[in-house]
């Protein structure tokens, strides 16, 4: 079934509360004006409340593992409401707070 696809206006957090923001655009599609997020991108973590002291430390990356299998932005499959991530240096999954509900993708 389709997902919503992830833009730059998405919320996504790690699993601490701390705001992943995707640093890189692909302004070439953009959905009401917002370019998407696509695999590829990095996503750094801001605002970790996890100790600097405790092991692991706190989450300063993100990455998506999986994306649509159909869409993609040159050459670059697109994120989904759904798509599986992973943060480091905790290992644990982001979350997608907030997504748009116009465009969806398999």
């Amino acid at each position: 079934m389709s997902k919503p696809v992830l833009t730059l206006a998405s919320t996504l957090i790690c699993a601490h509360g701390g705001q992943a923001m995707a640093s890189d655009q692909v302004s070439r599609v953009t959905i009401v004006g917002t370019p998407v997020i696509t695999q590829d991108m990095a996503l750094p973590i801001a605002g970790c409340p996890l100790p600097a002291s405790t092991s692991p430390g706190p989450c300063i990356s993100g990455r998506f593992t999986t994306a649509a299998s159909r869409v993609t932005v040159m050459g670059h499959p697109v994120l989904l409401a759904d798509s599986i991530s992973t943060s480091t240096p905790a290992g644990l999954p982001m979350q997608v707070l907030a997504v748009q509900q116009r465009v969806r993708a398999l």
